[in-house]
C-alpha cells in the first residue's frame, strides 16, 4: 500500500510540475510575441524617421541653393526691389 500511495504522491507531484511548467511556456511565448509585434512596430517607426530625416536634409539643401542663387542675383547681376513709383498697377474690370 506504501508503494501505492507513494507513486500516487509521484504522480500528482509530477502533474504539478508538468502544469507549471507549460504556464510558465505559454506566458513566455505570449511575451515573446509581444515583444517582437512591437519591435516591428518600433523598426516601422524607425524607417519614417529616416524617411523624414532625408526629406528634410533634401528640402534645406533645397532652400539653401535657392539662398545661393538669390545671392548671385543680387550681387552679380545688381538686381533689386522696384520702388514704389516705378510699380504701375493696372486695374482689370471684368
Amino acid at each position: 500500500m506504501k508503494s501505492l500511495c507513494r507513486s500516487f504522491y509521484t504522480c500528482g507531484v509530477l502533474i504539478v510540475v508538468i502544469t507549471a511548467l507549460l504556464f510558465a511556456l505559454t506566458i513566455t511565448r505570449h511575451y515573446s510575441r509581444a515583444g517582437f509585434i512591437e519591435f516591428q512596430s518600433l523598426t516601422k517607426d524607425k524607417d519614417q524617421l529616416k524617411l523624414d530625416w532625408r526629406r528634410m536634409q533634401l528640402e534645406r539643401a533645397t532652400h539653401k541653393a535657392q539662398g545661393r542663387i538669390d545671392g548671385i542675383v543680387w550681387d552679380r547681376l545688381k538686381m533689386r526691389s522696384p520702388k514704389e513709383k516705378d510699380i504701375h498697377r493696372i486695374a482689370i474690370n471684368g
